[in-house]
């Protein structure tokens, strides 16, 4: 009978844990798109270079990807402290990519040109993607994990400090990351 007991204690234990399992945060994707237009390699990427996104230095890309983070947590209360209860993230991500308006004058060795070249680009811009969604779930996990404190606001200004370092720590990881890549170039995304 004592083993049961105890067997049903674990099993107990062990659920109550699986409780304690993250959340993956929602994520929306949104895409906005600059149209470029030509029948050769050399126009399509002229017009990339004269329409792509500018980033914060003026310089163009042919995309950018960007990304932000919210986060949400619940409190719970007892007479003497404070900790959190429940954490939720939400992702919003943007890619900026170009459309290629295409005519019939075009060949099929373009196309498939360009097919490639933007398999490969949006490749490059889902790792942009998921540092935001990596920055959400290391939030979710460190804030879940706080311990209690005697007073609310002291742990809500401890959680949203938490969260905006990491979110700064994934800013750096992704400037490095383009570095690294060198936009992209290194893994393949270069047109023409």
């Amino acid at each position: 009978m004592k083993k049961h007991k105890l067997w049903f204690i674990v099993v107990i234990a062990v659920i109550s844990l699986l409780g304690l399992a993250y959340a993956e945060p929602t994520v929306k994707i949104n895409y906005n798109y600059y149209e470029i237009r030509g029948t050769t390699a050399e126009k399509l990427r002229q017009e990339m270079n004269l329409s792509g996104p500018l980033d914060k230095d003026e310089k163009r890309y042919d995309a950018e990807t960007k990304w932000h983070v919210s986060w949400k947590y619940w409190f719970g209360k007892s007479r003497y402290e404070c900790w959190i209860n429940r954490v939720t993230t939400e992702v919003e991500v943007t890619f900026t990519m170009p459309r290629w308006k295409r005519s019939k004058k075009m060949s099929k060795e373009l196309e498939q040109q360009w097919r490639s070249y933007m398999e490969v680009l949006q490749e490059h811009e889902n790792g942009h993607k998921n540092f935001g969604i990596n920055a959400a779930r290391e939030i979710e996990r460190r804030l879940t994990s706080l311990g209690s404190m005697r007073s609310c606001n002291a742990l809500e200004n401890t959680a949203n400090s938490i969260a905006n370092k990491i979110i700064d720590k994934y800013i750096k990881i992704e400037i490095e990351y383009d570095r690294r890549t060198d936009h992209g170039r290194t893994q393949g995304a270069v047109f023409p």
